[in-house]
Parts: structure tokens; sequence; C-alpha cells
């Protein structure tokens, strides 16, 4: 059982399902396999999406409000930028910090909304509903802390259930490129 939470919680990075959304964007935005991974620029104000291909990219996703443009990075790679909402700056600093249950309510809602994680999801059996442990961790569930817990053999009081993000999801945009 835990080994399968685990498995769930990290098959991507957190901020493919924490920040993307700041934007109205989700994992499913991109062609299957094409998003690598979500970065925040190093001076918190963008979203970095890295992908495999541009020809893969929802160009719908140009017409997004907070859509800076596609760039080339060092050693080739290709990034899509989003300006960060103003109203969602107090969250990027939280999630800097690992402070995710402390996120604002709008915030939470657009988790929700754009990361398409499942959420009190009927299972088979019609009797029981089933949500994303990271959806579950946002509200610090004692359900989640109780497995974890138990599993991990340690006390998880008044600490989140996820850790925090390491500082590779941090990246310089300095030396990116504009492509057209």
């Amino acid at each position: 059982m835990i080994s399968q939470l685990f498995s769930i919680m990290y098959s991507r990075p957190i901020a493919d399902y924490y920040v993307l959304p700041m934007v109205k964007v989700g994992v499913h935005s991109f062609s299957k396999n094409n998003l690598l991974s979500t970065y925040i620029s190093n001076d918190l104000e963008k979203i970095v999406a890295e992908v495999n291909h541009f020809d893969l990219y929802d160009d719908a996703n140009e017409f997004n409000e907070h859509f800076v443009g596609k760039y080339i990075g060092p050693k080739d790679r290709k990034f899509i930028l989003y300006w960060i909402p103003s109203f969602f700056r107090d969250d990027v600093l939280k999630f800097k910090d690992g402070r995710y249950s402390e996120f604002s309510d709008k915030l939470k809602n657009y988790i929700h909304a754009f990361s398409k994680l499942a959420f009190r999801k009927m299972m088979p059996n019609y009797r029981d509903y089933y949500t994303d442990p990271r959806l579950l961790a946002l509200e610090k569930d004692e359900w989640l802390k109780r497995e974890l817990e138990i599993t991990l053999d340690v006390n998880l009081d008044g600490m989140e259930l996820i850790s925090k993000p390491k500082k590779n999801v941090f990246l310089s945009t300095k030396r990116f490129v504009k492509i057209l």
C-alpha cells in the first residue's frame, strides 16, 4: 500500500501539479510524454515548462493570457514560459519553502481544477472514493499523515506531508533565446 502511495506521490515533480495550475495549465495540456518538468525562474516571476518537442505542444496554450513564449536554453533544451500572476506571488514563496498546506484557497482551487488529479473519484466497487495523495497533502489529511507515520516510523505533527522542493526546481532563464 505505502509503496503505491510513494510511487504516486513522486511519479512526477510536484511542481507539475502545484505550480503549472497557477497559469491554468496542467500536465494534460501537453501531448503525452512531452512535458519533461516544471520549474520556477530564479526571479520567481515565471513558470518554466521544459518540453521534448515544440511541435507536440498544444498551440492553444499560446492564447493563455500568461504565455510568454517558446525558448531554447543551454544544450538546446526547449522551454515554454508563463508569467506567474501577481496574486500568486505569496504562494510561490510558500512553494519554495515547502509550505503547501498554507497555499491560498485560490491556488488550491486552481490545483483541483487544472492538475486533473483524482478528487473523490468513484472506485470500481461503487462504494469507495479515491483522492490523489498530492491533493490530500495540501490539507495535511489525517489518513495520509497516519499512513506515512506508521510506514516511516516518524512523528509528522505540524509538518508538511510532501518534502520541500529541491533547489533544481528553480532555474535561471538568463541564457534562454526566444524563438518565433
